[in-house]
């Protein structure tokens, strides 16, 4: 190896430039004891190909496919910063990816969850007062306006037990604990747009459910959801459109519940005109034409005055 590496240094030197097809370099054996190196004018490695396929930058000890340690000193920096253009008039049926990840599980044999396997797998960890994300996307693109832009876009299809497009799972907080946080507004193009926080569509499946949120800590306070909505003609905190909202304990309007329902409020019946078909005992309707409120009392409608 020694003898390759002062060879190299003399090619350079001597004719600066080297130009061929090909450079191909033999390593003794297939492991992590040899390898190939360049190195700085101050003797530190910048790059290095070991034998067992592994390559590292900023290490010599890369301990995965493509391992990129890198120390920070001031400015933007990212270990991996990948451009894509196209040449005018370029056209083409497929999409463009700054990074594109195949994970083939076919001989895969994992026991229990571990780490799992991951197309993306990121960690952040620091006391710094400022933000930390494992994951951050920025999508910003101009044109017509009929165009769609998505920060993240998850397609999940697959026959196993469960398929989840977004899973977060966060404890440890000092303040809070928030599985996911959507910030949607101050649009400067069109003031008459409509904003979705979270916008959810479930269809054809046996059971369909547009979200499904669960809590349960020692916490003083647990959220299954936390929404609100300000400062547009019409505030929605939460639309739900055809299907049915299943809640199964209570729900509170403008009060902490103590009953399945619970209204802290005027409560408004909007007054029908027909009778209500298939009535079952318990019913309650306004009814607009004599102006009373009727209950159902599995027999006949009756008014409550």
């Amino acid at each position: 190896m020694k003898n390759l590496f002062f060879t190299l240094i003399a090619v350079i030197l001597f004719f600066q430039v080297i130009l061929g097809d090909d450079v191909d370099v033999n390593l003794s054996a297939a492991d992590s004891t040899c390898g190939f190196s360049v190195f700085d004018n101050n003797n530190i490695t910048l790059f290095r190909v070991r034998g067992d396929g592994n390559v590292g930058i900023g290490t010599t000890s890369p301990i995965a496919g493509l391992h990129i340690a890198k120390v920070l000193d001031s400015g933007f920096k990212a270990a991996i910063y990948t451009s894509l253009s196209a040449k005018s008039g370029y056209t083409s049926s497929e999409s463009c990816a700054g990074v594109y990840s195949n994970v083939d599980l076919t001989n895969f044999n994992i026991i229990g969850e571990n780490k799992g396997v991951a197309g993306f797998y990121g960690t952040v960890s620091g006391t710094a007062s400022f933000h930390n994300a494992a994951g951050f996307f920025e999508s910003v693109v101009s044109g017509t306006g009929d165009e769609e832009t998505e920060g993240i876009h998850i397609l999940v299809n697959g026959n196993i037990g469960s398929c989840n497009g977004i899973k977060g799972d966060v404890s440890g907080g000092i303040n809070e604990n928030i599985g996911s946080v959507f910030y949607v507004g101050d649009d400067s193009y069109n003031a008459s747009v409509t904003n979705y926080g979270v916008r959810a569509e479930a269809n054809n499946g046996g059971i369909n459910y547009c979200g499904y949120f669960h809590t349960d800590s020692n916490s003083i306070e647990n959220y299954g959801i936390y929404a609100s909505a300000e400062n547009g003609s019409q505030n929605y905190a939460g639309y739900f459109g055809a299907g049915t909202v299943y809640i199964r304990d209570r729900l509170g309007i403008g009060i902490m519940p103590v009953r399945s329902l619970h209204i802290s409020d005027v409560m408004r019946l909007e007054p029908l005109f027909s009778v209500p078909s298939n009535p079952q005992e318990g019913d309650i309707y306004m009814d607009g034409s004599d102006h009373k409120l009727k209950v159902y009392d599995g027999t006949v409608w009756k008014s409550c005055w």
